[in-house]
């Protein structure tokens, strides 16, 4: 039961921890005997002191570096966000789409057919990306039916270019609905809890629509594998609530799912909370510094090396390099977090980030000793042919 994962991590997490050099590198040893560690061992890693301690931290990037790198030669892949809708109907308080922002840094557009046609042929065939992930707010007009024929319409762009494979990030659906968009051509579906504190998520939720409803987003990649979506992409907003805890609980959803599905999470979501003009909570005091970045991303590669981070211009330049050190990671170009972003001169945003444009920036990747990947699945990622 999920809710048996969750309280084992609450568990887990108030165990005494003594990260001393000897343990960290017994842990390292395991991962690289054992392909993983435990939740206790990531545990441990999590509360590595990156101030106090930071040879330690240094090993566990080290040893993630080196356990990506053997496995994926420095290869990461990219990918660019399509947003298809900025109308929202939910009142989260981090965020600029929140229902009551009217006129802050923010432009309220849904795509037309047409358009959206448009901005799939800009990052397609303009700058040769071939995984789209469309990006949806809770628009109550973008409904099943009418995503479904978005990702008909993204997939026939990307055939006709010599192929490529369409995701989603949207709000939850029943079984039924992730089968109607699966059957429409739908590869890949990611979702970010947002946070796993259950009281914080209430507080940053406040009013009874349907994001409110905690246990109905935790709860959707047991729908979206139950109709058979088998490329998932969990994640939290790290920043919402003590993010050692979240990265645990994250942790322990996906040893759910593999436990009860046999499925291994695809995607890891590694975005930080970062001020937006229009939202309510711009800073907290859970929001780790980039070493603590740095360092949960490293310890969940070293849980799950399979599972590949998705590394966005929320950050700068320099600190997503570090991130994607070894290879193993999606990794964003060309990005607008608001619809019509590319091609319609939209101005605004859901939360500010770089561009990182391909044609300038997968040189400056080869120039990291990285390896740039446009077209590619995640079978083969699994399977080493990407």
């Amino acid at each position: 039961m999920l809710g048996e994962a969750f309280d084992r991590a609450a568990a887990i997490a108030q165990l005494p921890i003594s990260a001393d050099a000897e343990e960290i590198a017994d842990i390292i040893a395991q991962a690289l005997r054992k392909g993983t560690i435990s939740l206790e061992s990531a545990w441990c890693l999590l509360n590595v002191d990156v101030q106090r301690q930071p040879d330690l931290a240094a090993m566990v990037l080290k040893a993630a570096e080196g356990k990506k790198e053997g496995r994926f030669h420095g290869a990461v892949f990219g990918i660019s966000p399509l947003y298809v809708t900025s109308i929202c109907q939910e009142h989260c308080v981090y965020c600029n789409f929140r229902v009551e922002n009217k006129h802050t840094a923010v432009t309220r557009l849904r795509l037309s057919p047409e358009q959206l046609g448009e901005e799939v042929d800009f990052l397609v065939n303009r700058h040769g990306l071939r995984v789209v992930e469309l990006v949806y707010s809770s628009d109550p007009r973008c409904d099943v039916s009418a995503i479904a024929d978005h990702i008909r319409s993204a997939a026939d762009i990307l055939e006709r270019a010599g192929g490529g494979i369409v995701g989603i990030n949207a709000a939850p659906f029943a079984v039924d609905e992730y089968r109607q968009l699966k059957e429409a051509g739908l590869n890949f579906a990611v979702l970010w809890q947002e946070t796993y504190h259950r009281q914080r998520y209430q507080e940053l939720h406040p009013i009874q629509t349907p994001k409110a409803d905690y246990q109905r987003r935790v709860t959707a990649f047991d729908r979206m594998i139950q109709a058979g979506i088998r490329n998932v992409g969990l994640g939290v907003l790290s920043g919402l609530a003590p993010w050692r805890e979240e990265w645990l609980t994250l942790m322990a959803h996906e040893q759910y799912l593999q436990e009860t599905y046999g499925v291994e999470a695809a995607v890891l979501g590694v975005p930080r909370l970062k001020p937006a003009k229009g939202a309510l909570v711009q800073t907290t005091e859970y929001t780790p510094s980039d070493q603590e970045y740095l360092l949960a991303i490293a310890v969940h590669n070293l849980f799950s090396p399979g599972t590949v981070p998705f590394v966005n211009t929320r950050e700068r330049w320099a600190l997503c390099t570090e991130a994607v050190r070894g290879g193993g990671a999606i990794f964003t170009f060309n990005c607008a977090t608001i619809p019509g972003g590319y091609t319609q001169g939209t101005k605004g945003y859901q939360f500010p980030t770089g561009d990182f444009p391909a044609a300038e920036y997968v040189p400056k990747l080869r120039a990291e000793g990285l390896s740039p990947v446009m077209k590619w699945t995640f079978e083969g990622i699994r399977d080493g042919t990407w």
